[in-house]
């Protein structure tokens, strides 16, 4: 592009530099099979072996020989072993463990005047060595916070390496994305097995004019933005079963309330320049400033209370959520008369996310050192350094617990209970929408064997047998959404919904390549508040499936 010279007029050739960018990939795995260690031991690796020993073993029971009356003694039971076998055992619950951690950085620099020769280092540029770790990847920073001490704008400026054009308007950006993951898998008891799960992400872009200013006569950085979004694994299972009052109100929000109050004198007491309290709360921190709400809210709804609660919105260590699986029932002598198998299962997972998060323009910190607020609100309160409109916690029982049943006739069945918990707290209106969900699934199954089909598929074909399979499912889910103002202490349901769901599948294999289905689906809903209207649906059909492929 051309530009207009401001001395002497005449348009010259725009000189807006090339674009250098680097990225830098972290990945770091340990995996931990603590049962290797426990065999380290020969009397704890003597149990291991005894235990896979006794659950591949059949049991041989040896009938007595006609006529002989020979009295077998039992042997005698040393308890004291047994319960010290037992106990190790349970000591030796984690089977094994493994760490994820991965990251992504990554640096792009607008405005780069020198060319690129080997190893994308110009031979006539100043400062060769300050660009030598960028060409290897090396960020300002690594493992989320951890300064690494090179700055490539600083490089820059001492090797004079930025185009002195003033109109360059490409941003300097650098990027980074993390991700933690935990996995552990303890086994108490035989056939009793859980799975915990710990994860954590998080992704960050900052972005600034880095350019010429005529006026210093040197780049200098110009509207720095920070934007980025946060996850990680939490634990909301205290409050998961509080149920509203008669009136609608929820004693958990109304904790939550509470927890303002001493939120902010948690603040109050950190900042250097807050002299005391106002009423209720301290000068800057009053109920409504975004760093008493959000501490506030995760205290409330999550297992810390509000004198334990980070005070950071994007806590360090995830909480572990969980699996749980027993295969154990249908071991009972009394199970194993009727039934094959039964798995007793149950989950639980809940996630705190901040979906976005910006720059506050407002923002002043009160100094280099120290991150603390010093510019006010229209309301007296500090603005954050990061502006998040809304914060979501995810809580889902899935199942709460479930029951698979295979028993010796052939019939399945499954009888489980799911709940779920969406609560989104808008920082923007301080207003709350919480969606609950409670589902009942009954479903049953059974295979006819050999059954014939009711056609001849050819004139001297014969008459085909195969087996049958039916499937039925029932469900029952209740939905409500309702939304909770704090400073108006209001509690409002705006929908919800009673659905009942029915679906019957019957399944006959013609051949290896032909599949009949009949099925049926009913969903009946029913809404909890007079602005809906009830609706149902039914489908039916039969679909003839064809596989083409060898």
């Amino acid at each position: 592009p051309l530009q207009r010279n401001a001395e002497t007029g005449v348009f010259e050739q725009a000189s807006f530099g090339n674009t250098i960018q680097n990225s830098q990939n972290w990945q770091l795995n340990a995996n931990l099979n603590f049962t290797q260690l426990y065999n380290k031991v020969p009397f704890l690796k003597n149990i291991n072996q005894a235990s896979r020993a006794s659950r591949n073993a059949k049991p041989k029971a040896e009938k007595p020989k006609e006529g002989d009356t020979t009295t077998v003694e039992k042997e005698k039971v040393n308890f004291g072993k047994l319960l010290g076998e037992n106990v190790a055992k349970f000591l030796m619950m984690v089977k094994s463990a493994n760490v994820t951690y991965s990251e992504t950085n990554g640096t792009s620099l607008p405005g780069y005047n020198p060319k690129t020769n080997y190893f994308g280092i110009d031979q006539s540029m100043n400062n060769q060595a300050g660009l030598v770790p960028f060409l290897f990847g090396w960020q300002s920073r690594a493992f989320d916070d951890i300064e690494t001490g090179y700055d490539i704008r600083t490089e820059a400026l001492r090797g004079g390496w930025i185009s002195e054009d003033p109109l360059q308007n490409n941003p300097l950006t650098q990027s980074q994305s993390s991700s933690l993951n935990v996995r552990a898998t303890l086994e108490p008891i035989n056939g009793f097995r859980i799975d915990l799960t710990a994860t954590r992400t998080y992704t960050e872009s900052v972005s600034e004019f880095f350019r010429w200013d005529p006026d210093v006569g040197a780049p200098q950085s110009f509207n720095q933005v920070t934007t980025g979004n946060f996850s990680m694994s939490y634990l909301t299972i205290g409050t998961a079963f509080t149920k509203p009052l008669e009136d609608g109100s929820s004693p958990v929000f109304q904790q939550f309330r509470d927890n303002r109050a001493t939120i902010s004198q948690r603040l109050a007491d950190e900042h250097p320049t807050v002299l005391g309290p106002e009423g209720d709360y301290y000068d800057g921190y009053g109920s409504k400033q975004q760093d008493v709400l959000i501490p506030a809210f995760l205290s409330a709804y999550g297992i810390y209370g509000a004198n334990d609660v980070d005070l950071n919105p994007f806590p360090k260590i995830p909480l572990p959520n969980w699996r749980v699986t027993y295969d154990g029932i249908g071991k009972i002598p009394f199970v194993k008369k009727f039934a094959k198998t039964v798995t007793f299962s149950h989950s639980y997972r809940s996630t705190y996310s901040v979906s976005s998060f910006t720059t506050n323009l407002g923002y002043k910190a009160l100094g280099l050192e120290q991150d603390f607020p010093t510019t006010r609100d229209s309301a007296g309160n500090f603005i954050p350094q990061l502006q998040i409109n809304t914060i979501t916690i995810s809580e889902q029982f899935s199942p709460l617990f479930s029951l698979d049943f295979s028993f010796l006739n052939s019939l399945l069945a499954k009888l489980e209970v799911k709940t779920s918990r969406m609560l989104s707290f808008n920082l923007a209106n301080n207003q709350l929408t919480e969606v609950t969900s409670e589902e009942y699934i009954v479903g049953a199954g059974y295979t006819f064997r050999n059954v014939k089909f009711p056609f001849k598929l050819g004139k001297n074909a014969k008459r085909i047998m195969s087996d049958l399979n039916l499937r039925i499912d029932f469900s029952l889910r209740d939905t409500r959404t309702v939304i909770r103002r704090m400073e108006e202490e209001q509690d409002q349901a705006t929908s919800g919904q009673n659905l009942i769901t029915i679906k019957l599948n019957a399944d006959y294999v013609i051949s290896e390549r032909i599949n009949i289905r009949f099925y049926y689906d009913a969903a009946i809903n029913k809404p909890v508040v007079s602005s809906s209207f009830p609706t149902q649906n039914h489908a039916a059909g039969i679909s003839l499936r064809f596989t083409l492929a060898q």
